[in-house]
């Protein structure tokens, strides 16, 4: 900001002629500069919210995935459950069948 005003007040000052010189050659140099790290950011800024989106996507489809695994997992020590009840049960029922030999 400071050397756009800067530039812009030596080339329109009033009364006094317009003078190319190292420092007015060195103001414009640094604008330029300026405006191709201000481009640059952006473009840098644009890739990383871009690379954001892709995070928070990856981070979604991960939460669901888990959601699932937690929920097939509970299933499971449900069957492994009723499993024992009925393993029990099943062993229970042989010891009161009569034996053949």
């Amino acid at each position: 900001m400071v050397v756009n005003t800067r530039l812009e007040n030596r080339i329109h000052r009033p009364r006094v002629e317009l003078c190319r010189d190292p420092p007015m050659y060195g103001m414009v140099e640094e604008v330029a500069e300026i405006a191709g790290v201000q481009h640059s950011l952006s473009e840098k800024l644009t890739t990383a919210l871009q690379g954001l989106g892709t995070l928070q996507r990856t981070l979604e489809r991960i939460d669901r995935d888990l959601e699932s695994k937690t929920a097939c997992v509970s299933f499971d020590k449900e069957c492994i459950e009723v499993r024992k009840k009925l393993g029990e049960h099943q062993k229970a029922e042989d010891l009161l069948k009569p034996r053949t030999a």
